[in-house]
């Protein structure tokens, strides 16, 4: 199945830089490599809400342009050094696609580009491999069998199996971005989003909500693979009315 598939892509990968995090102590704030962010010119985060702390942050410690797009919001939350704000968002008709953003928007030979657009990414964000570092929230969400009265052993088989089609589905069209994605970029954090409980399917156990750090392929990287997360003083809950998630690896036990 490609559940199987897509949780073998999800392999941290130890490089020679120094993790730190930018923006609050809680959903908003992201770990980035130091060395590699110190010469980013542009930064470009599409989906930011109410909330940017992390590009305020960015943009005081590297001397950054960001620039932030967002069509659930008129403005920004706040006006601070460089954030440039455009109203647009990333898809379908009438939102842009990204390589239209791309072509009119983006600047720069050293970029991050940072997504967060609940789960649009899988069909709207693509390929490219010319960022350097990309911040990116995955949606891994879940369909669960229709509920069906205990007695009707016919429907509740018929339910279970279509919902394995379904989510067979789903893993494939995860599996296929992710793949392609990790073509240019290895993972170099990851940190599961505690707004949503801990999904049990096929055997596995994972966070729906799923924060990675990629940094391109052209810089350095080890094939030593990280398992522990989440890192005390990197990493915190998205939520503080709940616990951060003890541990994220393994997704699969046995």
């Amino acid at each position: 199945m490609y559940i199987d598939k897509f949780f073998e892509l999800i392999k941290v990968l130890e490089a020679p830089y120094t993790k730190i995090r930018l923006g609050r102590k809680s959903d908003g704030g992201y770990v980035v490599p130091d060395e590699i962010c110190k010469d980013i010119q542009n930064v470009y985060s599409i989906g930011i809400s109410d909330d940017v702390s992390f590009e305020e942050e960015f943009a005081e410690r590297y001397k950054s342009s960001v620039t932030c797009f967002d069509d659930s919001i008129k403005e920004l939350p706040v006006h601070y050094l460089d954030l440039h704000f455009f109203p647009i968002g990333v898809g379908a008709t009438p939102r842009l696609p990204m390589r239209r953003i791309r072509r009119e928007y983006m600047k720069g030979e050293h970029i991050l580009l940072k997504v967060d657009i609940e789960g649009n990414e899988w069909e709207h964000i693509d390929y490219y491999g010319g960022y350097d570092v990309m911040i990116i929230e995955l949606h891994a969400l879940t369909v669960e069998p229709m509920s069906v009265h205990k007695n009707s052993l016919y429907f509740q088989s018929l339910c279970y199996l279509f919902s394995i089609g379904v989510m067979d589905d789903l893993f494939r069209k995860y599996y296929e971005f992710l793949s392609a994605l990790l073509n240019n970029y290895f993972i170099f954090h990851i940190h599961g989003n505690n707004s949503l409980p801990k999904t049990m399917f096929f055997g596995y156990k994972f966070p729906p909500l799923l924060e990675l750090t990629l940094v391109n392929r052209k810089f350095k990287w080890t094939n030593n693979v990280i398992t522990e997360f989440p890192v005390k003083e990197l990493d915190y809950p998205n939520k503080t009315d709940r616990p951060d998630f003890e541990s994220l690896f393994p997704f699969k036990n046995g």
